[in-house]
């Protein structure tokens, strides 16, 4: 009882902190500013504010990331619990309840009428799995996207899954050709949930 408390304040610590960033515009180098993004499973699809990321220069990556070498913040959390309560308050109660149900989560193309990206997620937090493309309702491919720097699972899951929302043809610039893969390339799992592309409500960012 007395953890569950402890991770609710802990939550509404994190949203707190980050309302403040948002009316202050007080946002790392990689932040440009921020924009609505409506994420699928919310109540209505009400829309979240999303930080908008910019395109790291080449050798900047580094840099930004350097955040996540912190250990102790003072709230007596590791980066791995940390993580995981930024991408708890990032989806939503909903959303990431249904992530921690079924181990995925959709997100439609905003640059390919049909497609989908189904989102993976390791049942046990410990790795990546690959994404699996969608055409038409048809898994056709495996995307490979792993962690280029030393960061939680967690927040690797949360760029890939907003990064495909807000910026998708840039995660695309990351798979390139070399990424991709035959169907099954990743675990033969056969999710019954079937992948139906949505129209998206917000433009997607164009490279």
């Amino acid at each position: 009882m007395a953890q569950r408390v402890k991770e609710r304040a802990n939550a509404q610590n994190l949203q707190t902190a980050w309302e403040q960033r948002v009316r202050t515009g007080n946002f790392s180098v990689a932040i440009t500013g921020t924009r609505e993004v409506r994420v699928f499973g919310k109540a209505g699809d009400a829309p979240v504010t999303f930080p908008q990321l910019r395109t790291p220069a080449p050798g900047e990556t580094r840099t930004i990331l350097q955040i996540g070498d912190q250990r102790d913040l003072g709230d007596g959390l590791t980066p791995t619990q940390r993580a995981e309560n930024t991408l708890r308050l990032f989806l939503g109660a909903t959303t990431y309840a249904l992530l921690e149900q079924q181990h995925f989560l959709d997100v439609s193309s905003g640059l390919r009428p049909g497609r989908v990206y189904r989102v993976r997620r390791d049942p046990q937090k410990r790795y990546e799995r690959r994404i699996r493309v969608f055409e038409g309702g048809r898994y056709v491919n495996d995307f490979c996207v792993v962690r280029a720097q030393s960061v939680p699972e967690a927040d690797h899951y949360l760029t890939v899954y907003f990064g495909l929302i807000a910026n998708e043809a840039w995660v695309l610039s990351v798979v390139g050709h070399g990424n991709v893969f035959s169907p099954w390339s990743d675990g033969g799992e056969r999710e019954t949930v079937p992948a139906v592309w949505q129209p998206r409500t917000a433009p997607t960012v164009a490279a």
